[in-house]
């Protein structure tokens, strides 16, 4: 929901009632990256990209 509303786009109906089974499914670490080769993201979130201007 949170990539509709930063677009500017409605929330399609009946997405508030979906759900998954897992929802951890899709997240990765990036722990590595950052312990291996000193990484970090240059805007951790979305939101903080877009209040950067880089959106």
């Amino acid at each position: 929901m949170e990539l509709h509303r930063i677009n500017g786009r409605a929330i399609p109906e009946g997405m508030g009632e979906r759900t998954d089974d897992d929802p951890w499914f899709g997240i990765t670490s990036n722990a590595r990256l950052r312990e291996e080769l000193g990484w970090r993201p240059l805007y951790p979130t979305m939101w903080t990209a877009r209040d950067a201007g880089a959106l």
